[in-house]
């Protein structure tokens, strides 16, 4: 592929990053403050599916699944629930 898309950070100040696949050009992502996790690229390589805390930081059951384009632009919820959303995946 042409990018990687990962997270790094403390324990609850984690964002996601992206990077050209040799590793040249990491910047962040994510939107700052949600604790974002378990990034997953969209098959056609233009979205980015996660695991953030925006809506219900520090409550271990208050992860959601977000998805924002490529460029970080677009961010979308698309969970709203009492249970932990986690690790994302796309579908073929």
């Amino acid at each position: 592929g042409q990018f990687i898309v990962t997270y790094s950070g403390q324990p609850w100040n984690r964002e996601i990053y992206i990077m050209n696949a040799d590793g040249s050009n990491a910047h962040v992502l994510s939107p700052a403050g949600g604790n974002s996790q378990g990034p997953s690229i969209s098959p056609d390589g233009g979205w980015v599916a996660f695991t953030a805390y925006f809506d219900h930081y520090g409550d271990d059951h208050g992860c959601e699944i977000y998805i924002m384009r490529i460029d970080g632009t677009d961010l979308r919820r698309l969970t709203d629930n009492d249970y932990c959303d986690y690790q994302p995946r796309w579908g073929p």
